[in-house]
């Protein structure tokens, strides 16, 4: 079963592929110089399909400080970019679709917000069935 650490890791991995000049980090730091992204899980869920099968959605948010202030350019581009290379993600050699992809900046910092869905499988577990049953009937006059 993929663990929602590796999901974090597959974005990272994602974007270091195709931003290799950009330093990334899993967690927002203050003092840190432009350009670079900050990778944040925001939320995590898992809904019960059938049987053993769950639905599993994961919401992010990737902030990107860019290389110097206010420079819409720079971040208009970096969010075509963002919007094409963060359509699919290799998660563990199978391509996971994101879905709500959506960006704003908000108190002048750019935000990348994006939804990966997909269902996992919980392994089988062996559990120890019932050996023997004894059961006793009585009848009442």
């Amino acid at each position: 079963m993929i663990t929602i650490n590796e999901m974090r890791k597959a974005v990272m991995a994602t974007l270091k592929t195709y931003f290799s000049s950009i330093t990334i980090h899993e967690e927002q730091k203050q003092g840190v110089e432009g350009p670079c992204f900050f990778v944040k899980l925001l939320s995590t869920k898992q809904i019960k399909e059938i049987n053993r099968r769950y639905k599993r959605s994961h919401s992010f948010d990737i902030i990107y400080l860019p290389s110097s202030a206010n420079t819409i350019e720079e971040i208009d581009a970096i969010a075509e970019q963002l919007y094409r290379y963060l359509e699919y993600i290799d998660l563990k050699g199978s391509l996971v679709h994101a879905l709500n992809m959506r960006h704003e900046i908000i108190e002048g910092v750019f935000h990348f917000f994006v939804d990966y869905d997909f269902y996992v499988v919980k392994e089988k577990t062996n559990q120890i069935k019932m050996q023997k049953l004894e059961q006793e009937e009585f009848v009442h006059d």
